[in-house]
């Protein structure tokens, strides 16, 4: 098919596959690069955690900012600019040698020009769609998942090849390229001439925010903060099991080397570095299957519950069953249902409020992923720091998990404003 037969919506869709890409990159690559951080500048595994932590602090302010000035500027231009103060942010956390430094160059910097790469594409994604809505954005946030199975094992093998500061380069090198698929993205179907899919394809949408609700009045509801609970609960597990899975792998035997031949690519990294890359394997089958296939028969609030149980069992699994082979199940499984939530959120929210403010909604939003970075790492790393080891912490996750569960009976996800199905 020409690519002027392809309507604009779905190239938007793989741009922001790309820029998620760079979001998971910034999370996944942290688990690997913590033990190495830890051992040369000398740090706690909870001083270590307050990083990352700090990082996510940080987020949870340029989120909602970036969401806020993509009403008056362009998108592209803001993720360009976070493209450079991220990249630039992980380039000098190769020269750290304190704390300090790594707070500024990882916590803050990074954690600044992070605040574009997953909010300004899903938002946009949402002004395209009216059918298919949830499929697009599960399509285009399997980029966080492809991330972890990548750049995880990746990173590990650059590390123990290369060393932890030229890591960090490539990593830096990395983002920087790719934000520049912000330069595809085009904030409404307007600017391409098109009317969003599912639309009326015979003129052009005139007003493509018809009953929606601003920002300050959604984040006053009481099914805003529901949601919010629910979200902030499911990520404490996620956080929890993405930053240490790697050296609980490690603790329980998976220290020794495996080759991953893919073909056209091929490198011996840990074996402990594969379980975090199946969750990425997972996250790609799940995003499909709950987004493009279960969402038409099963009410959104619905699967955030299923999903939830389901991932809180695959950590009683591993905690039972903590072999190898159950580590390379558990990754797959936990990647699996844990990608059947997230893209739910943004369908929920954009079926609740409406889209003309959505990226300063789902900006606020997301602060309740770094407000989860805040309490489940440094929780883990206070229990790891106590206990000395990784099962106590794996139990928290599985509480966080249930409180999700629960949560999600009051979760209200009916269409109340003019949006688009899912």
């Amino acid at each position: 098919m020409p690519l002027r037969n392809i309507h604009y919506g779905w190239i938007i869709v793989v741009a922001a596959f790309f820029l998620i890409f760079l979001d998971g990159l910034l999370l996944y690559t942290f688990g690997v690069f913590k033990p190495y951080l830890s051992e040369s500048v000398r740090l706690s595994e909870t001083a270590v955690a307050s990083i990352f932590s700090l990082r996510c602090v940080t987020l949870a302010i340029s989120m909602p900012l970036a969401g806020k000035l993509a009403e008056k500027y362009k998108p592209k231009y803001l993720i360009i600019a976070g493209g450079v103060i991220a990249s630039s942010g992980v380039f000098l956390s190769a020269f750290a040698d304190s704390i300090f430094e790594l707070y500024i160059f990882y916590g803050v910097l990074v954690g600044l020009g992070d605040g574009a790469f997953y909010t300004l594409p899903v938002a946009i994604i949402s002004r395209w769609f009216k059918k298919n809505r949830a499929l697009a954005i599960g399509i285009a946030t399997t980029g966080l998942p492809v991330s972890g199975l990548i750049l995880s094992p990746l990173s590990a093998w650059l590390i123990h090849s290369f060393g932890l500061r030229e890591a960090f380069f490539v990593t830096a090198a990395i983002v920087l390229v790719i934000s520049l698929c912000g330069f595809i993205l085009r904030k409404d179907p307007s600017e391409m001439g098109q009317s969003p899919i599912g639309g009326d394809s015979g003129a052009v949408e005139s007003d493509p925010d018809a009953g929606s609700i601003r920002a300050m009045d959604a984040i006053r509801r009481r099914d805003f903060w529901i949601l919010y609970f629910v979200f902030w609960a499911g990520f404490n597990t996620f956080l929890i099991v993405i930053i240490n899975l790697y050296h609980f792998g490690r603790d329980s035997g998976l220290d020794s080397n495996a080759a991953i031949n893919m073909g056209f690519f091929s490198l011996n990294t840990f074996k402990a570095a594969i379980p975090p890359a199946l969750i990425g394997v997972g996250s790609i089958f799940g995003r499909i299957f709950f987004s493009g296939y279960v969402l038409r028969f099963v009410q959104e609030k619905r699967i955030l519950l299923m999903c939830y149980i389901l991932q809180s069992g695959t950590i009683l699994f591993l905690l039972f069953f903590s072999d190898e082979w159950a580590f390379y199940l558990f990754g797959f499984l936990f990647g699996f249902f844990y990608s059947g939530w997230v893209p739910i959120f943004p369908t929920i929210l954009g079926n609740l409020y409406g889209l003309k403010e959505l990226g300063a909604i789902f900006g606020f939003f997301g602060s309740g992923f770094s407000l989860a970075a805040l309490t489940g790492p440094i929780t883990a790393g206070l229990i790891k720091d106590t206990f000395g080891g990784y099962e106590p912490m794996f139990w928290v996750a599985v509480c966080f998990c249930f409180l999700a569960s629960a949560a999600t009976f009051f979760v209200k996800s009916e269409s109340t404003v003019a949006g688009g199905d899912n």
